[in-house]
This record gives C-alpha cells, sequence and structure tokens, in this order.
C-alpha cells in the first residue's frame, strides 16, 4: 500500500490576518499558480478515537462530484501523519455504506482489503459527515489550506450526497483554520507494511531515520508559524 506522508501543523486565526496572509502567499506564489477552493465532505467511520496510531477510514467526496469519490485511511507515526487513498464508484460507495463489504476482501486494491479486514474484526460502521470549505495552495515545500467553513452536517451518513442538508457550524465566527502541511520523502526510508520483516538491523535504521526527519519537520514547521507569528503579531 502506499502512502503519503507528512507533518502537519493548524492555527486558528481570524479574517484580517486570513486576509493578510493570503496576499502574502499570494505575492510568493510561482507563476499561473492560484488557490484551489473546494468543499470536502468526509465521513468518519466509528472506532477507537483515543490513540492516534490507531487508522482512521473515511468516505470522501470533493464538491459533491460522484467522480471524486475516495476511501481514506490516516494514520500517525512519530508525529508524521500517513494518509492512503482509493478512488470509489458511487455505487460501490453506496455498497459500503449500507455495511456490504464482502467484495472488497478479494479485490486487487489493497486499501479495500486493508479496510475490509479492519471493519470486520473492529466493527467499524458509519459516523458523522464533516463539511469543509477550503482554499489550498501548493507551494514549494508542501502546501497552505484555509479551512473557512467546518459544518457538521444534519441526519448523518444518509446525507453524504445531499448538497441542502441542514448543518451546524463547528468554527467560531470569524475565525479561519489554517494548515500547512509538509510532505516527507518517501525515498528516505521504506515505510511499506513489510518494512524491515526479518531484519533487526534493517527496523533499527529505518527508526533511527523516521526520528532524525520527525525532527526536521518539527523545525521547518516551527519556523514557518514563527515567521507568520513575527510578520503579523
Amino acid at each position: 500500500m502506499q502512502y503519503t506522508m507528512y507533518y502537519e501543523e493548524q492555527q486558528k486565526i481570524d479574517y484580517d490576518e486570513y486576509g493578510r496572509l493570503k496576499q502574502q502567499l499570494l505575492q510568493k506564489k510561482e507563476e499561473n499558480q492560484k488557490f484551489e477552493k473546494y468543499t470536502l465532505r468526509k465521513l468518519k467511520f466509528r472506532g477507537d478515537v483515543s490513540n492516534e496510531a490507531v487508522p482512521h477510514y473515511y468516505l470522501c467526496v470533493k464538491n459533491q462530484d460522484e467522480d471524486t469519490i475516495y476511501l481514506e485511511k490516516k494514520y500517525m507515526q512519530m508525529h508524521i501523519w500517513h494518509r492512503a487513498c482509493a478512488k470509489l464508484s458511487r455505487t460501490d460507495c453506496d455498497r459500503i455504506l449500507r455495511g456490504d463489504i464482502e467484495w472488497m476482501k478479494d479485490s486487487k486494491e489493497a486499501l479495500f482489503q486493508d479496510f475490509y479486514l479492519q471493519a470486520t474484526l473492529n466493527h467499524l460502521s458509519p459516523g458523522n459527515v464533516i463539511e469543509y470549505q477550503k482554499e489550498r495552495l501548493k507551494c514549494k515545500e508542501g502546501y497552505v489550506a484555509f479551512v473557512k467553513k467546518v459544518r457538521c452536517v444534519v441526519g448523518g451518513w444518509g446525507n453524504l450526497f445531499w448538497p441542502e442538508a441542514m448543518t451546524i457550524q463547528c468554527l467560531e465566527e470569524n475565525k479561519v483554520l489554517t494548515v500547512y502541511k509538509k510532505e516527507s520523502q518517501p525515498s528516505e526510508y521504506d515505510l511499506g507494511d513489510d518494512a524491515g520483516n526479518g531484519d533487526p538491523f534493517r527496523r533499527y535504521g529505518i527508526c533511527l531515520l523516521k526520528r532524525k526527519h520527525c525532527r526536521k519537520m518539527k523545525q521547518f514547521c516551527s519556523v514557518f508559524f514563527i515567521f507568520h507569528c513575527h510578520l503579523y503579531g
């Protein structure tokens, strides 16, 4: 299974600060680069939320477009987020919501097999649907996203695809959630499911690389937010 790995920092800012920071980013952007604006709905499957190392699974749909439905898996390990995604059809998404997942057991998609195993062993079930209104800008080091609205969709998973479903605001008025993500380099170490199996020296080497890379990510993101606070504080 292929994972995207990244370190993430979040901060709530007011709308005036959001406007200044966005303008500053646009001045530094590359030619023809602009913010991508979109709405994302995510349905989280109920599981163990007390441990960030336990994988979380989501059904996601972007801009209510049935061509952009995907299953997402996320977990944190040594302060680094690991994320895997696989595209879904509307038909297969509806089957998952109904609890019809037997077809995933022998799927060629590794993430589907993984979800089937976890759902069967841990009795995962559809939970709340959260809607996010985002603006995202790709940067050289990763990307910056501004989350302007966070809403809980009333009615649960049955309203995942209903654009006019009633929602409850979850983000304070006049606040914007700033998210900065710095991608790691997969080539630095193998993070496959069998990484280091059978070789204790290799496992130890992978562990050292993770720690070194984690420190580098934390330092980088700390510098970003220190600069931001200095510029606009």
